[in-house]
């Protein structure tokens, strides 16, 4: 061997570790990018197993494991009005791996009530709109109240003798409450319940006027003659209450939707989120799947990311004007 040909075989000894940095480098960047899911998706619920919000999760999350071919986990996390999953949720890493279950206490309300280390707003982004739970305005079948405008009246005429029931201070039914007040300048007493279940008796009895709550609360006992619909609060007519007349044909303005969707941490890369928006779409097109939620009381609405995010900047608006009338002081 020439003395050249030995100086050019250790050149290409020394070369040959650097060109395969470039092939290494690859291979690494594949290994760590794999294909979006490879491990189990933790989907958080801040409300207790066995509830309406509880089943459609599961329901959901059933579907999307099988489209996604990982295992999907619901994981109930109650407390402080659902502060405590949504927390858990913002302060995740942001790598798609857990969601929660948002409605609007959670993201747009609780900012207005509760001195809170996160902001769901900033903290949280839309990755889909599951379903909406519509509101009705129900009485008494023997109130003598046959309709919001005679309500109205009604308080009108006589100023703190008619009341409504909410599921306690600052829940979507009070601030809806809170909103009917406003918009129409009436004196309607404030009753405030631990809960729907509380709550409902009066209402049948005639203890209390009126109560604002969702269809799967009030079918029931409209469907056994214990309460009357007098109006729909939500954007559209409910389909388990087609003859229902909507609230903002009374009193423009007054209009509140129970959406549910689901949120990832603010810094979730956007290809993950439209992957799993995608997904979504796709497991809530599924017939079954919307008679079974139909069954629970809600209307499956899927959109995009970007028009969840109109809602909520919306409805941020709208009840931060509702907790402000109300009186109601950050805790």
């Amino acid at each position: 061997m020439t003395p050249m040909t030995s100086s050019l075989h250790r050149l290409a000894r020394w070369m040959r570790p650097l060109l395969m940095l470039p092939l290494l480098a690859f291979a690494t960047h594949g290994a760590h990018a794999q294909a979006y899911p490879n491990k189990p998706i933790r989907l958080l619920v801040p409300y207790a197993a066995g509830g309406g919000l509880d089943l459609i999760a599961r329901a959901v999350g059933e579907r999307l494991s099988r489209l996604l071919k990982q295992p999907v986990l619901v994981d109930n996390r109650t407390g402080a009005n659902g502060v405590v999953a949504t927390e858990a949720a913002a302060k995740s890493a942001a790598d798609g791996y857990t969601l929660v279950l948002g409605v609007p206490a959670t993201i747009v309300i609780n900012p207005g009530i509760y001195k809170l280390s996160f902001d769901p707003m900033r903290d949280l982004q839309p990755v889909a709109q599951l379903a909406v739970a519509h509101f009705l305005v129900a009485t008494a079948p023997d109130s003598g109240i046959e309709s919001l405008g005679q309500l109205i009246a009604l308080a009108k005429a006589s100023p703190g003798k008619y009341s409504f029931a909410s599921y306690g201070s600052g829940s979507a039914p009070h601030l809806a409450g809170q909103m009917l007040r406003t918009l129409t300048d009436i004196d309607l007493v404030h009753v405030p319940y631990k809960g729907s279940s509380a709550a409902l008796p009066d209402v049948m009895t005639g203890r209390v006027s009126v109560i604002f709550d969702v269809v799967s609360n009030i079918q029931p006992h409209a469907a056994a003659g214990k309460l009357k619909v007098i109006a729909a609060a939500s954007e559209r007519v409910p389909p388990q209450f087609p003859k229902a007349p909507l609230t903002r044909s009374v009193v423009p303005g007054l209009s509140i939707e129970g959406w549910v969707g689901v949120f990832a941490p603010s810094a979730t890369p956007a290809a993950i989120v439209n992957q799993l928006n995608a997904s979504l779409k796709t497991v809530l097109a599924d017939p079954e799947l919307e008679r079974r939620l139909t069954e629970l009381g809600f209307e499956v609405t899927p959109t995009t990311a970007q028009r969840l995010q109109e809602t909520l900047r919306h409805d941020h608006a709208m009840y931060a004007k509702a907790i402000q009338a109300a009186g109601l002081k950050v805790e």
